[in-house]
């Protein structure tokens, strides 16, 4: 009967798991009836064999059985266990050296587990006495734990009801009364007994010593519930208290007392089928799984410790946050992502909540970000000119240069005309000759999304002056020059021949000038904000006068004319003489003595132009240029 059950709890667990096994734990009572050599090798070794044994480490602990070899072993520990196995007894695999392969603690993952003898005894004293090396190395062992789960394993269970009576038997009592405060007090996740042949699993509980009969939910129970999150109830969620209590007595023998009793505290119990418990932990989840011989899983607890979260999360604006959920299992985003990992652009404070799948657990995710950075160009001259350098510099906010590459562009208007690499900062900006007006200089961090503040520049460049009526005019009182800006900055600062100064304050600028002979006006020198600048070479020629002295108030009309012209004389003004002289000097005209109406007939003229010279009686001249159609 037991080996038929035996067997089939055997080759359930194998076919309901298909992952390694990373750890066997024994309970006790490990080889009937007596836990002798023979008994270990056909009862254990031999029947599960190498596939098993070679593959998993084995830590186990002794039941009563182990000691039933002898009258004397439970007090001189001389059985054959002993002789069986290595234990670490100097804290070689993690835990307080204990100094007996009795009692021994190791670590393995994240998990610390405590072996414990419940039912030997050293110096007359077993485990439930407080006086006793084994309690008070369970306590120093307890308080040095780090681990993030703790799991202790003996024989005899403080809870059950199916096989062994916990609130009949002394030695029961003896260990809920004196070991269950160390529990609560050192936060023990889990406790796992065999000694009763039956499977019993109690409710999350702390703070429980005595009988049955006290036992109250409302003091004693961490969480109401299953912990059933396999069959989508709510799993334990308050794991930094509170204890699961279990008896996994089944694997080999099965039968029971009899009494169809339940424990308050007791969640489920089977006494029917024989079964395993596997246990998975992965990072901050504690499944727990009691696999019955007929391949079925027939209750399933699940802890969770550090869920539930509220996390403040300090993120630079624009970078890249993974979001994490706190425990390992199913989850939902609010972007309907269900990995674990979801990744955040941080451009404004976010609060994000991820759940599982069945909406037990939420973690609460507050992203703060930072100011978006700020870069300011600034440049060591608002206004500069054409060919020139300036210094180029960043006003950073909420950044900083160190391993930023820098990027300077430069814009006329909304076009984009050079950009150029820049190694380190302050640096040097020559501005093209060929630019001018206004342009606009923009740092920006390469491969960054900041905000950009540009600078404005006022491009200068040197000026370019000429004459535009350049060229031979007529000898006059007052003769007009105009000059035109061709290209540069105003005002403008121009001489005339070395010695006339003028300012020029528009692209057009007429001048007069007044010449008393013959005169040949050019630009000597141009300047502006930018320096020196250039002109042309051509030159506005006055001619000669053809004569001096000359009679005011005097007309000559029609001109042009086709047959003659006449004189409009000032009062008083006795004519003297009249002379034409063609282009060639020569004279082709000569009067003393005018027409009536004071003409002069010219039709005996080709056409042509000619200078009349008039000379009064009193000997004042004056000259006109006629044309002659």
């Amino acid at each position: 009967k037991y080996i038929r059950n035996q067997t089939n709890v055997k080759n359930a667990y194998q076919s309901m798991t298909k992952e390694p096994t990373d750890l066997w734990i024994w309970l006790g009572d490990n080889a009937y009836c007596c836990g002798s050599d023979d008994q270990y090798q056909t009862g254990v070794f031999d029947f599960y064999g190498t596939d098993l044994l070679n593959s998993i480490p084995i830590m186990p602990v002794p039941g009563n059985h182990e000691f039933y070899g002898s009258s004397t072993a439970q007090s001189d520990l001389f059985i054959p266990y002993f002789d069986i196995f290595n234990l670490p007894s100097k804290g070689q695999s993690g835990g307080v050296a204990s100094g007996t392969e009795d009692y021994y603690s190791f670590d393995y993952g994240n998990v610390h587990f405590i072996a414990l003898d419940s039912y030997g005894m050293i110096d007359g004293k077993r485990l439930s006495d407080p006086e006793s090396g084994q309690f008070k190395w369970l306590e120093s062992d307890l308080a040095a734990n780090t681990s993030p789960w703790t799991v202790v394993f003996f024989h005899h269970p403080p809870y059950s009801v199916l096989g062994h009576v916990s609130d009949a038997e002394q030695e029961l009592r003896d260990i809920r009364l004196n070991l269950i405060p160390l529990f609560d007090n050192y936060g023990v996740d889990l406790v796992l007994n065999g000694h009763s042949h039956s499977y019993e699993r109690s409710k999350l509980i702390k703070n429980h010593r005595y009988g049955a009969e006290t036992f109250r939910e409302e003091f004693h129970l961490v969480q109401p519930g299953s912990g059933n999150y396999k069959n989508r109830e709510k799993p334990y969620l308050k794991k930094n208290e509170g204890t699961v209590y279990a008896v996994v007595g089944s694997a080999g023998r099965l039968d029971w007392n009899g009494l169809n009793l339940q424990l308050p505290a007791t969640y489920y119990q089977n006494k029917d089928i024989g079964g395993s418990l596997r246990i998975r932990v992965e990072e901050n989840r504690l499944d727990g799984e009691w696999i019955a011989a007929d391949n079925t899983i027939k209750d399933a607890f699940t802890f969770f410790k550090q869920v539930n979260r509220r996390s403040q999360i300090l993120a630079n604006w624009g970078e890249n946050v993974r979001l994490e959920a706190s425990w390992k299992g199913s989850y939902r985003w609010p972007d309907g992502s269900k990995e674990r990992f979801v990744n955040l652009m941080a451009k404004s404070d976010t609060m994000v909540i991820v759940s599982d799948s069945l909406g037990y657990l939420h973690d609460t995710l507050e992203v703060s970000v930072s100011p978006r950075p700020e870069v300011k160009t600034v440049l060591s001259a608002v206004s500069a000119c054409a060919g020139t350098t300036i210094e180029v510099n960043a006003e950073l906010k909420f950044t900083s240069s160190t391993g930023n590459q820098f990027l300077l562009n430069v814009m006329e208007g909304d076009i984009k005309v050079d950009q150029i690499e820049l190694s380190n900062l302050p640096d040097a900006y020559k501005i093209p000759k060929a630019s001018s007006g206004k342009i606009q200089l923009s740092l920006e961090i390469k491969g960054k999304d900041f905000i950009y503040i540009p600078a404005d520049l006022t491009v200068s460049e040197p000026a370019f002056v000429k004459i535009a009526n350049a060229g031979e005019v007529y000898w006059q009182n007052q003769v007009e020059m105009e000059l035109q800006v061709v290209s540069g900055d105003l005002p403008v600062q121009l001489e005339i021949n070395d010695s006339l100064a003028f300012d020029l304050q528009s692209s057009i600028t007429r001048i007069n000038l007044n010449p008393e002979k013959d005169q040949v006006y050019q630009i000597t020198h141009v300047g502006n904000i930018c320096g020196e600048g250039e002109f042309d070479s051509a030159s506005l020629h006055v001619l000669a006068p053809l004569s001096s002295g000359m009679i005011e108030e005097l007309l000559v009309y029609p001109n042009p004319t086709n047959d003659g012209v006449s004189l409009i004389l000032p009062q008083n003004l006795e004519i003297g003489e009249v002379v034409i002289f063609d282009s060639k000097g020569r004279s082709v005209v000569q009067r003393k003595k005018l027409d009536p109406g004071n003409k002069i007939n010219l039709d005996s003229l080709p056409s042509g132009t000619y200078v009349l010279i008039i000379i009064s009686a009193s000997g004042g001249i004056t000259t006109h240029k006629i044309v002659v159609k």
